[in-house]
Formats: structure tokens, C-alpha cells, sequence
């Protein structure tokens, strides 16, 4: 395998940044809002993703060694803040997973016994 297949470039980082905006957690809210909501995720696209995408691309050519965010704020602000920063996205990826598995759960259950998708215990 070569070793350009494994460069997070430009086209990744968008997709893997949509993929989290753009999850199944979002299906519900989606569907309340309608067609209106491809506009929202347009605008979001246009004022938040792509350019974090582009700040991440810059800072991973400027500092490419292991580390990701973590060194990046450590570089920049301590080891304090890096401490910090690290800690805020796990929080955030923690939570956010258990409501993702906890909608895959309640699906599932929809699907084979729908009275069971509303069980507080499942």
C-alpha cells in the first residue's frame, strides 16, 4: 500500500467532519424540519466546516508529528491548556457515542418489536 493513501488531505478531513454533522443522530431532526434543513447544513458548511476543515489541513502540514489537537494546543499554550482541550473532545465523543448507540438501539427495537422502542430499560 502506498503511502499517499494514508495523507488525511483536504477532500478526508471535509468528509470525515460532514460525516460527524451529518450522522444518524441527526435522522429525527431531519425529518421534523424537512427540505429546509439541506439549507442549514449548506450554511453550516459554508460558515463552520470548511473552514475548520482548512485550519486542520494547515496546522497538519505545519506540525505533521503524532498528536493531532492535543499538540497543536500544547505547542501553542501548554500543557495545561492541551490537557484540556484533550479532555473536552473526549467528553464530547463519550457523550456523543453513547447517543448515537442509544438511537441505533431504539431503531433496532423499532424495527423487530416497535413496544420495545419505548422501553426505558432497553
Amino acid at each position: 500500500m502506498d503511502k499517499s493513501s494514508h495523507k488525511l488531505n483536504l477532500f478526508k478531513l471535509i468528509m470525515i467532519t460532514l460525516a460527524f454533522i451529518m450522522s444518524i443522530r441527526n435522522l429525527p431532526m431531519l425529518a421534523e424540519t424537512g427540505w429546509a434543513q439541506i439549507f442549514y447544513m449548506v450554511v453550516a458548511a459554508l460558515i463552520f466546516l470548511i473552514p475548520t476543515a482548512l485550519i486542520s489541513a494547515e496546522l497538519a502540514t505545519g506540525w505533521p508529528s503524532a498528536g493531532g489537537v492535543y499538540k497543536w494546543i500544547k505547542l501553542a499554550f501548554g500543557d495545561r491548556a492541551a490537557f484540556v482541550g484533550a479532555w473536552m473532545l473526549w467528553v464530547q465523543m463519550f457523550f456523543g457515542m453513547v447517543m448515537i448507540g442509544s438511537f441505533i438501539a431504539a431503531m433496532i427495537a423499532f424495527i423487530f418489536k416497535p413496544a420495545l422502542a419505548n422501553n426505558n430499560f432497553w
